[in-house]
């Protein structure tokens, strides 16, 4: 729906100018919108006014104050109706005809392309709004994402498809002694030995395969010394439901099996 709004009426008297702004709100616009096509209406009688139903001493400042001659016109822009533009005469006693609707319709359309324009501005404004304050809220998650896996003990990963890493946290760093940028792009083929990197890979592919979580107890050698790894491993899947590559998160449980190894030895 319209809303008809009234930002200039000038009178030399405050009270009447009161009166007119009251009086011009009661006209009953609804009752001329033709379509979206402009409204002419040369003489308002008083049987127009008669037909808004107020009581008698409304009534009465009505007849006073509403314009005597009026032009209502559909502000259209692309073939959208934006509003609708009032353009009256009232103790003047001019009387509008064609030739005034004409020039009328072509400020009208002026109009329409000044709304237009300002309104697909602030749409565009509101939507850069919105846009940076979900990348902020997404950064902001990121970081508590991050934050999170950073301080896990545990070793956690996320590799695409093709096996590169997509995501290491500080333990997965600390472990192979390289940075995130060194690793991120990268497949463990480029730091682990070969017999490792190849079944770490073939874990990974039958996760993605299988398309379920799978739980893996590995040992490799780290620095030179066998390490035991308790690894839990999942597909990831979009909205399409296409796997797009596998999470792991490894404990190291090396201390865990020494010491089940002491006690069997000590039995």
């Amino acid at each position: 729906p319209y809303t008809t709004l009234f930002p200039s009426l000038v009178h030399d008297d405050p009270a009447r100018l009161a009166a007119a702004q009251e009086g011009a709100l009661k006209f009953p616009y609804e009752q001329h919108r033709c379509d979206g096509k402009p409204v002419l209406i040369s003489r308002i009688s008083d049987e127009m006014i008669a037909s808004c139903e107020y009581d008698p001493e409304e009534l009465a400042t009505l007849r006073l104050f509403t314009p005597r001659s009026i032009m209502l016109l559909p502000l259209i822009a692309r073939q959208r109706t934006l509003g609708l533009m009032v353009l009256a005469a009232s103790e003047s006693g001019r009387t509008y005809g064609e030739s005034d609707l004409t020039l009328a319709q072509d400020l009208a359309a002026r109009a329409a392309l000044a709304v237009d324009n300002a309104l697909l501005y602030a749409a565009e404004r509101q939507a850069r709004a919105e846009a940076e304050a979900a990348l902020r809220a997404r950064v902001a998650s990121e970081r508590q994402l991050q934050a999170i896996l950073d301080h896990s003990p545990a070793i956690i990963y996320v590799a695409d498809e093709e096996g590169r890493l997509v995501l290491v946290n500080r333990e997965y760093e600390r472990r192979t002694e390289r940075s995130a940028a060194e690793l991120i792009g990268r497949t463990v083929e480029a730091f682990l030995p070969p017999a490792d990197a190849q079944a770490v890979m073939a874990n990974d592919r039958r996760v993605m395969q299988e398309r379920r979580a799978v739980q893996f107890e590995s040992s490799y050698l780290e620095r030179g010394r066998p390490t035991t790894f308790f690894s839990l491993k999942f597909p990831l899947v979009d909205d399409a439901g296409v796997v797009r590559g596998v999470g792991a998160i490894s404990t190291d449980v090396t201390q865990r099996k020494l010491a089940e190894e002491a006690l069997r030895r000590s039995q």
